[in-house]
């Protein structure tokens, strides 16, 4: 353990922490370290807040990792966090062999301290980490029949359930986009991710704000309007495209979230030629409009867009290369599946689980 070490832990970060930036110096490799006592070491920082440390290593801040276990004394002791953004097999041995002298040149000094870099961690025992601490968590949480008093503590594990609830949803949610065109439900999405159906249900209500099983089907909807405005494609096929085992649970899921068959739809809207799917996120706040969410979307998509107001109306007239052209073409949106008749600006995200722009040439 760290209380081993002398003269004092501060000294120890210190010179991790300086060691840790001839690392990226050297390397060009974004690299944090955190112990389990509850110190992060980045940039040069030594960091001991929690907010900040779970705002620091959130993979949307850090990004994609490579994890390697420190092991001192015989005991995980912490784990430091490489970006994957440049690294090939090579790079991650080199990085695991620099790592380890690294430690060991800190702690050779010290009498009885001996450190081990570990291979990194795969994705399939990160997840399988993150599985063993929800069941310990719900087992905790179970066992607690007796009321316990507050205490400090209390903040810190909530944080900690709330970070491990909310990378947890970004997984399932990520499984899902890239598996539309399988039979998805609440079940086969738990068990990727390594949670009860249950537990899944409730976390993913409180933090995405919608329903599971809505959620899915508006995806898998969307996609099958993209492609039966963008291609020809038979409905039976677009059916088995979006994961629909029966078509005619296609056509009834269809023609409940649009109001239209599948036949009709494709009809009514064949003057589209350009859609951008918006699927909801956990980024989105209950405060943002559809316009607000849309505004996001377009910058991380690097397209240019105009709008104009027009007796309180909000239209967007550009989106990237299609503008609008004499009311002989323009863009509107979709929620849902369904034309809204008020504008953007004034339409809340509450309840939604897609957005659809599409730009529509009458001529």
């Amino acid at each position: 353990m760290l209380t081993t070490i002398a003269p004092s832990q501060q000294d120890t970060y210190i010179k991790l922490a300086n060691s840790l930036n001839a690392f990226f110096e050297i390397t060009q490799i974004d690299v944090l370290f955190f112990s389990f006592s509850g110190t992060l070491i980045y940039h040069g920082d030594i960091i001991t807040d929690n907010k900040t440390i779970q705002q620091t290593m959130d993979p949307d801040h850090f990004g994609k990792s490579i994890i390697f276990p420190i092991v001192l004394n015989n005991q995980v002791w912490g784990f430091t966090m490489c970006s994957s953004a440049k690294s090939s097999n090579h790079r991650i041995q080199v990085s695991k062999e620099y790592l380890s002298n690294l430690f060991n040149s800190h702690f050779s000094e010290h009498e009885n301290v001996q450190t081990i870099v570990l291979d990194p961690l795969t994705d399939d025992q990160l997840t399988k980490i993150n599985y063993l601490s929800t069941i310990l968590q719900l087992k905790t949480s179970t066992d607690n029949v007796l009321p316990i008093a507050t205490d400090t503590n209390d903040e810190e594990k909530s944080s900690t359930e709330r970070f491990e609830a909310i990378k947890s949803i970004k997984e399932a949610t990520h499984y899902i986009c890239e598996n539309l065109n399988s039979s998805l439900t609440l079940n086969s999405v738990a068990d990727h991710v390594f949670l009860s159906p249950s537990y899944l249900s409730r976390i993913f209500k409180k933090y995405m704000h919608i329903n599971f099983i809505n959620y899915i089907n508006h995806q898998k909807i969307a996609q099958a309007q993209r492609e039966l405005i963008l291609t020809r494609k038979p409905i039976n096929l677009i059916s088995n495209v979006a994961g629909f085992s029966q078509t005619s649970y296609f056509t009834k899921t269809f023609k409940k979230i649009t109001g239209l068959t599948s036949s009709a739809y494709r009809k009514e809207n064949s003057e589209i030629n350009r859609i951008y799917t918006l699927p909801r996120t956990l980024e989105w706040k209950l405060t943002d409009s559809v316009f607000d969410v849309s505004k996001i979307f377009f910058k991380n998509q690097n397209l240019d867009y105009y709008y104009e107001s027009s007796n309180g109306f909000l239209y967007v007239n550009s989106i990237g290369d299609l503008t609008d052209s004499n009311e002989k073409s323009g863009w509107i949106f979709t929620i849902d599946g369904k034309q809204p008749t008020t504008s953007a600006d004034q339409i809340p995200i509450k309840d939604v689980s897609v957005i659809q722009w599409m730009y529509v040439d009458f001529r």
